[in-house]
């Protein structure tokens, strides 16, 4: 028994069409590239309400003792002694075999008042997301 056309068409085109887009995997829209994390402060006196803090990507090269900065973004402290952050980045510009590590500075008119002991080291391509411990400027 011989299909017709519209059979065949059904049976051999159609179907298979309908069973490919059901089964096909749904790709999410990719995200922005960032960074995140949260800063945690010592125990102390709560912060000036005009404070915000400025963290930095920064590429970690030895011999140098300015780092250069590849991504930086600066946001207000919102109260309390954890503060939650994203630092967006261009992934292009991040070397899979260089050292990242991120810095932060906690400043009130001009005046730094807590920072990180030294930049932390992370790796920016993983998501991981990093807890960094600031500790007071004297």
């Amino acid at each position: 028994m011989a299909l017709s056309g519209i059979e065949q068409f059904i049976i051999f085109g159609f179907v298979p069409l309908i069973i490919g887009m059901l089964a096909g995997q749904v790709r999410p829209a990719a995200s922005a590239p960032t960074l995140a994390g949260r800063l945690v402060l010592p125990p102390c006196d709560p912060l000036p309400v005009n404070a915000h803090f400025i963290i930095e990507l920064v590429e970690q090269q030895r011999g140098e003792s300015v780092l250069p900065a590849l991504a930086v973004e600066t946001m207000r402290w919102q109260g309390g002694g954890i503060q939650d952050f994203t630092i967006r980045l261009d992934r292009s510009a991040v070397d899979p075999l260089a050292f990242y590590a991120l810095r932060v500075r906690i400043v009130d008119n001009g005046t730094i008042l807590f920072e990180t002991a030294h930049p932390q080291l992370i790796a920016p391509l993983s998501g991981a997301r990093s807890t960094l411990l600031l500790r007071p400027v004297d």
